[in-house]
């Protein structure tokens, strides 16, 4: 199964801990970040900069779930890969 982030061995607040993904529609874009959480790991969406979904996974298989959940919702919207 692919690592999204590295093993951490305590929590100590919330930390950007890598990309997930980054879609592109006309001028706008849209972008995924994995984030410390103190239950897990927290996915956050954001659309030109704006929060629009959160998501707190207790484990990475849940992590890469919601993250390709969300990336195919985006993409059905229209949103792709490239600008």
């Amino acid at each position: 199964m692919p690592s999204l982030i590295s093993g951490r061995e305590s929590y100590t607040g919330p930390e950007r801990l890598s990309p997930a993904w980054t879609l592109h529609k006309g001028k706008r874009s849209a972008t995924c970040e994995v984030w410390s959480n103190e239950y897990g790991f927290e996915l956050r969406a954001f659309v030109d900069g704006k929060p629009v979904l959160t998501s707190v996974c207790g484990t990475q298989h849940e992590l890469i779930d919601v993250r390709e959940e969300w990336r195919t919702a985006f993409e059905a919207k229209g949103w792709t890969k490239t600008p």
